[in-house]
């Protein structure tokens, strides 16, 4: 074993098996690896090692244990220690463990080609003895560790992406309502709106993740992002972290489309699952108390604003923290880019749905009126009219909003008070057929007949089921 397969081995320990670079110290060529875990492995070569000096660098960490988990920000110290050597290939096994406590446990193991297969995948050994026997590796591992020295930011800068889209968004719409008279917006384009998902703005399911309609959200949002960065630093990743608001943003847009009529911020909502990924992580890092508690902590803080200033339920809030764990263990590294392809495909989807003319909308909304048709047989109370109303202000509401509120209106008010719902229905969306259906019937009431027979046509000519030709065949006799 040769200095040139030990940065060989360092290399592939960066590069394949997640180990990042700890320390180095170049005149010993001793070289500190730590991975996600906080599990230490320390790489020490030398042309020869006397007995004495293999237990001394032991004994040495022992001694100072205290000054090395401040040094290096441990809890605790798990090592593995290999000292590779051209003298250990014809040792057969040479392996002690010191247990010392809870809180240090060290390794020591002489590396040769026989226990190898202990420390590099079956597959990597090729990479080791069949590669030239170069210093490029070497340097490369230098490299790095000098890009990693001189990178000691106390922020996550590339995490704080998200602060930027969320600031950006929000300034740019707020100079675009206030050039335009509150006429219009920027959300407008990317914020829930049943309407239009139905449509094929399926992106809009993922977008609504960055609509902030106050300052006071903004804050909070832009507040536990940078202390997040602060704090778990290096831990993070901004695209990891993306893909999983785009899937809880998605989670919870299909809660407001089957139905759910509580009052949901889905950016707040969404924006609680991220400190449940980081908790989880760092639960799994089982050395990192500190942070650990750190997480729980700007989590409680995080949940006790957002319940006390605005009126989303705690229950959503608790079930997106949750969600966030479980997408934490989910989303490993390629399965994050899986996720984010799948999502831009399907968002693609709609628009190109949307450009070859399929009508999305008129499909699902034919689908979901036989369920409204079946609660018009029960009993409407003052509450479900008033839900209904309500609706009718919300980006919830649809043609069938209109539709079954004007159903309603006929038997618990007047046929005025229908036809005007209807009307406003049609203004709303002028391609549901049971709105022109019901005009047409109160206006065949009214002896209005060429009216009627208006809207009788438009209904057959959007649905020509039996129901609409039977209207308009009956209209013709008039």
């Amino acid at each position: 074993m040769n200095d040139k397969k030990f940065w060989k081995i360092i290399y592939l320990y960066i590069t394949k098996y997640n180990y990042s670079i700890l320390y180095y110290r170049p005149e010993k060529k001793d070289v500190w690896l730590i991975n996600e875990d906080n599990e230490l492995i320390r790489f020490i070569y030398g042309d020869s090692f006397k007995s004495t000096e293999i237990d001394s660098i032991v004994s040495n960490v022992i001694r100072n244990e205290v000054r090395l988990k401040k040094m290096f920000k441990l809890s605790s110290l798990k090592m593995k220690i290999l000292y590779v050597s051209p003298e250990f290939d014809d040792i057969l096994e040479d392996y002690k463990k010191y247990r010392i406590s809870n809180s240090i446990i060290i390794e020591r193991i002489l590396y040769n080609e026989k226990n190898s297969k202990l420390f590099l995948k079956e597959k990597d050994k090729s990479f080791i003895e069949g590669t030239p026997d170069t210093l490029r590796y070497k340097n490369r591992v230098v490299e790095l560790y000098k890009r990693q020295t001189l990178d000691r930011n106390i922020i996550n800068v590339k995490y704080n992406v998200l602060s930027g889209i969320y600031l950006f968004l929000f300034l740019i719409n707020y100079f675009i309502i206030y050039l335009s008279n509150n006429k219009s917006s920027a959300y407008q384009y990317i914020e829930y709106s049943y309407q239009k998902i139905i449509s094929g703005q399926f992106y809009r399911m993922f977008t609504s993740v960055f609509t902030v309609d106050n300052s006071m959200k903004l804050l909070i949002i832009l507040a536990t992002i940078g202390a997040s960065s602060v704090l778990f630093n290096k831990s993070l990743n901004v695209l990891k972290s993306l893909g999983l608001l785009f899937i809880v943003s998605l989670v919870f847009n299909l809660l407001l489309i089957f139905g759910y009529s509580g009052t949901l911020d889905i950016v707040l909502v969404s924006n609680i699952s991220l400190l449940g990924s980081i908790f989880m992580g760092l639960l799994s890092k089982k050395n990192d108390n500190l942070k650990f508690m750190y997480s729980g902590a700007i989590s409680i803080i995080y949940l006790a604003l957002v319940t006390l200033l605005f009126d989303t339920s705690i229950v959503l809030y608790v079930f997106s923290f949750v969600l966030g764990v479980f997408l934490e263990l989910f989303l490993v590294k390629k399965r994050t880019y899986i996720a984010l392809i799948c999502m831009i495909v399907f968002s693609l989807l709609g628009e190109t749905l949307l450009f070859a003319g399929v009508n999305t909308k008129s499909s699902i909304n034919r689908f979901r009126v036989s369920r409204v048709d079946s609660r018009l047989l029960k009993h409407y109370s003052d509450e479900d009219i008033f839900n209904l109303e309500k609706e009718l202000n919300s980006k919830n509401k649809s043609a069938l909003t209109y539709y079954e509120l004007g159903m309603v209106k006929m038997t618990t008010a007047t046929k005025q008070d229908a036809k005007k719902v209807f009307l406003d229905g049609i203004n709303f969306d002028d391609s549901f057929a049971p709105l022109y259906y019901n005009l047409a019937i109160i206006e065949r009431q009214e002896s209005n007949y060429s009216k009627a027979k208006e809207y009788a046509k438009r209904a057959y000519e959007l649905d020509n089921r039996e129901t609409n030709k039977n209207l308009v065949d009956e209209l013709s006799n008039f």
